[in-house]
């Protein structure tokens, strides 16, 4: 349910500078680990040809869809400009050894939403 720490898996699972695709109450999420070691988690699909994100080439907060190289800025949700729209984010802890997700409601554009 909205709101609630919703389980999505080992924390081990998720090695820095890559993504693993959960899904979490029916919804496809992509988590990512950066290269310092932060945990970040947004909806699968990139908006431009809704491309498994969770497969993308992470570099500092930002993930580059497989499918056609769009940027996405992992804290925000947003497309890197020049492209424009932009993917849910989620707020996501870790809690002995497993991550924990909270929900958030589906954004196409989080520009017009936040």
């Amino acid at each position: 349910m909205a709101g609630d720490w919703l389980p999505a898996g080992e924390s081990a699972d998720i090695e820095p500078r890559r993504g693993v695709r959960r899904c979490v109450e029916g919804r496809e999420v992509a988590l990512f680990r950066t290269g310092e070691g932060e945990l970040l988690v947004v909806d699968n699909a990139c908006p431009h040809r809704g491309g498994a994100l969770f497969e993308g080439l992470v570099t500092g907060r930002t993930v580059v869809c497989p499918l056609h190289g769009w940027g996405i800025d992992l804290g925000s949700g947003r497309a890197v400009p020049p492209e424009e729209g932009g993917v849910a984010t989620h707020a996501v802890r870790e809690h002995e050894g497993q991550v924990e997700v909270r929900l958030a409601k589906s954004v196409k554009d989080p520009t017009e939403e936040r």
